[in-house]
């Protein structure tokens, strides 16, 4: 590892988020232990909104797929973040006061009025954290295009290539007519609209690719260390036998939707390579050929 990043490492081992994380985590544990009723069903419902929004940002995951190592070069956020934690560990003792000593329903419901605050902007927060992630590897794999298309991916690119300007010529089925038409089409010459699809059906199986060994990398981290992505204990969770049917529902499940519709839309990467990505028919293709502005 070069200094630079042995030294980013070790600024990142203080877990400013994930301690700030595990700090609300105890301090809900302590107030459902203490309370009962419909003040514990409250709470319990507003702990699973935070152990999902943890889950879902990494704020608990070690090494490149913590929170704290995707924000390390933006300390703005990390005090953002860690700033509506602090104030959500607050509310909850401003609550559970209310509740056993006070007895102060205004006190109560001011403190559950925070609570939701601070777990709602917790949610839009992981959202637009997703959404930036997102988009930073979809920039890396496109500036990384030309290197790995002329170097590690080279001979995939070129059988791509071949088999998209196939397609286009010689209307094939869905296999090649010819065994040798990586050799026969990867150097023939194309124009216009026909290169520019071919170019971007290259470009969107590179972002697959990029996204698959970024997976792995991840993946390889998290086994070297030998520990869980989620480092939440089955005794933390609500007992759901105890939750009658009135438990509030949890105020997450909006950020949860859009993280599903976002890893259906990388996920859509995947067809690239099929050869029913094109049409069979050169006629039809020609015919329902988009319009070449909406291609450049």
């Amino acid at each position: 590892m070069e200094p630079t990043q042995q030294h980013q490492a070790e600024q990142v081992e203080e877990l400013a988020a994930g301690n700030a994380t595990r700090a609300c985590f105890e301090r809900f544990q302590s107030c459902i232990a203490t309370l009962n009723g419909e003040h514990r069903n409250y709470l319990e419902a507003r702990f699973a909104d935070l152990k999902l929004w943890a889950d879902s940002v990494g704020a608990l995951a070690h090494g490149k797929a913590s929170l704290d190592w995707r924000l390390s070069g933006r300390p703005r956020d990390i005090f953002l973040v860690t700033g509506l934690l602090d104030m959500l560990e607050k509310f909850l003792e401003c609550y559970k006061t209310a509740v056993i000593e006070d007895d102060d329903e205004d006190g109560v419901e001011e403190a559950e009025q925070g609570i939701d605050e601070m777990t709602e902007n917790l949610a839009w927060i992981g959202s637009a954290i997703r959404r930036f992630g997102t988009k930073s590897r979809l920039q890396k794999a496109d500036m990384s295009f030309e290197h790995d298309r002329a170097g590690k991916d080279k001979q995939q690119c070129d059988q791509l290539r071949a088999h998209l300007i196939c397609i286009m010529k010689s209307r094939p089925t869905e296999h090649a007519k010819s065994e040798d038409y990586l050799q026969d089409f990867h150097n023939m010459e194309i124009h216009g609209i026909q290169n520019r699809l071919v170019e971007a059906n290259l470009r969107r199986w590179h972002r697959f690719r990029y996204a698959q060994r970024h997976s792995d990398i991840l993946r390889a981290s998290q086994a070297a260390q030998n520990m869980p992505m989620h480092v939440i204990s089955e005794g933390s969770a609500p007992d759901s036998a105890a939750v009658p049917t009135n438990t509030p529902a949890p105020r997450i499940n909006t950020a949860a939707a859009k993280q599903r519709n976002e890893a259906n839309d990388q996920g859509e990467a995947r067809t690239i390579a099929g050869p029913r990505y094109l049409g069979a028919n050169t006629k039809d293709s020609r015919d329902n050929m988009p319009d070449q502005r909406s291609l450049q």
